[in-house]
């Protein structure tokens, strides 16, 4: 009877955890085998990987990863995932969503959070990363911030959606920063200074009014 009911917990649950190692679920030691459900965190220790295995989609945790699983999707604290899906399963990194381009194709990507650094690697098939809506529209695909990463490529982003990594542009630099706004501005104070020396013989502060 207790085979029976472990048996159809795990078919009904959300999703099974496979550890080897040190994991901890929800900061407790997890078992070899365990269901688990929406809303519970996941930590591997070094040396020590899981494996999530849901409908449709598989994640290989690599050692010294934290992440939240949320059924439809992930939430990658830092560490490296490995996922393969037919269901459109996403991660969420920082305000970064990263998802495949057909939800029913089988897709296979990597993405790994080190150092406030997000690297996405499509393996099979094309996937996306999402920053103009912070993550949290995962089916927002018409977003301004939007980056299609095709099979085979590899790209990095900040996880606080700032730009790619490099220098940025000029034309998204501050005004006050530019050459023409310092050479105006010193220019201005040439101007002023030369007016208020030379525009006559008088002191600047005469006794009489």
């Amino acid at each position: 009877m207790l085979l029976a009911l472990s048996l159809l917990a795990q078919e009904n649950a959300a999703a099974i955890l496979r550890s080897s190692g040190v994991v901890l679920l929800n900061n407790n030691p997890a078992p070899s085998a365990s269901a688990i459900y929406p809303g519970v965190l996941i930590e591997t220790g070094r040396g020590s990987a899981a494996v999530i295995e849901l409908s449709g989609s598989r994640v290989d945790i690599a050692p010294e990863t934290l992440l939240t699983f949320e059924g439809g999707d992930l939430s990658l604290d830092h560490g490296s995932l490995s996922i393969y899906t037919s269901h459109g399963l996403g991660v969420r990194v920082g305000c970064l969503m990263i998802l495949p381009m057909n939800d029913a194709e089988w897709t296979r990507y990597e993405v790994s959070d080190l150092n406030s650094t997000v690297v996405v690697s499509a393996v099979k098939s094309d996937v996306y990363i999402d920053s103009g809506g912070n993550g949290a529209d995962r089916k927002a695909k018409a977003a301004t911030g939007r980056e299609v990463i095709h099979e085979g490529e590899r790209k990095s982003r900040d996880e606080k959606c700032g730009r790619h990594q490099g220098t940025s542009p000029d034309g998204n630099r501050p005004f006050l920063d530019s050459p023409e706004a310092i050479i105006a501005g010193a220019g201005a104070v040439i101007f002023v200074t030369c007016w208020a020396l030379c525009r006559s013989s008088q002191p600047l502060s005469p006794q009489e009014p």
